[in-house]
């Protein structure tokens, strides 16, 4: 999803409003990740002996991270980001241009197709040679979602772009008001957002379970 419009219109603060309660889990997440590889990493510094001895597995299962964000990012870490959360990702970029100029960023590859792809839900198999992890997902998915300025769109956009179906796959959101609306006394209800971490916590725990 692109959202359109003008410089100074205000359309980056409302989507990061939106999207704050995901920034506050995800960072609280990252934070116990970070503890948990740290335990792993002091357990596998140990010999498998040892390892037994002081009662872990000889094979302890590296910590995955928890997470429903991520930005810039490259094919390959987005696979395995979705690989790591079967309920899927959603892809925040500010500034959208940025997410489709870096997919030339370090090869001339399919990264273009892979996101066509991952619309479509195809099984994704990545067998690259340097992926000592190699990763398959039956089904993937993932949301884009960023701003855009019109001056901007259709140079970002224009080229194979326009022909091959990507830009069919995204859905553009072009207020016919594009004045800068400025801030109000009444500020939005912080149950709200409260409502909602509740609920992404419920969906973690519901999918820790399975």
């Amino acid at each position: 999803m692109a959202l359109v419009g003008r410089p100074g219109a205000n359309k980056s603060h409302p989507l990061k409003t939106a999207f704050e309660p995901l920034f506050r889990f995800d960072k609280e997440q990252k934070e116990i990740y970070n503890e948990e590889y740290r335990k792993y990493e002091s357990i596998m510094s140990l010999s498998k002996k040892e390892r037994l001895e002081q009662g872990f597995d000889m094979f302890p299962k590296e910590p995955v991270r928890t997470r429903f964000l991520v930005s810039d990012i490259t094919q390959e870490a987005m696979a395995k980001s979705i690989s790591e959360n079967p309920r899927d990702i959603c892809l925040y970029m500010d500034e959208l241009q940025g997410w489709i100029n870096n997919f030339t960023r370090y090869n001339k590859g399919s990264e273009e197709q892979f996101y066509i792809s991952l619309f479509n839900g195809y099984m994704y198999i990545s067998d690259r040679k340097m992926n000592t992890n190699n990763i398959m997902i039956d089904s993937p998915f993932s949301n884009v979602i960023g701003t855009i300025q019109p001056e901007i769109l259709i140079d970002t956009f224009k080229g194979s772009k326009s022909n091959n179906g990507f830009l069919d796959r995204i859905l553009f959101a072009i207020p016919e008001i594009q004045d800068k609306l400025y801030w109000k006394d009444d500020d939005i209800d912080m149950s709200h957002f409260n409502d909602m971490e509740h609920d992404y916590a419920i969906v973690h725990q519901d999918e820790n379970r399975t």
